[in-house]
């Protein structure tokens, strides 16, 4: 028998033992509970260091070139304002 083969051999008779799968079932239900915890603390001191962040409403900004018209999105019933000017007279 090689040394991998013994490793599990031996590893698989320690499983088949009740007693022992208890015991591994308790220590990785405490590992879990552990590593929640962590991640929990890390997630809160992550977040309470990081710098404010102003929540300012989104800015939009449509342009049309050459006369035409661009509307942005959500803008259903709304007033559409044109600054465009006058044709100039000939001379």
């Amino acid at each position: 028998m090689d040394a991998v083969t013994h490793f599990l051999s031996q590893a698989w008779q320690f499983l088949l033992a009740e007693e022992n799968r208890v015991v591994l079932s308790w220590i990785g239900a405490g590992l879990v509970v552990v590593v929640g915890g962590l991640w929990a603390i890390y997630k809160y001191r992550r977040e309470h260091n990081l710098p404010a962040q102003v929540n300012s409403p989104p800015s939009l900004s449509v342009k049309a070139d050459n006369g035409s018209i661009a509307i942005g999105r959500d803008a259903n019933n709304s007033r559409l304002t044109t600054s465009a000017r006058p044709p100039q007279k000939r001379k």
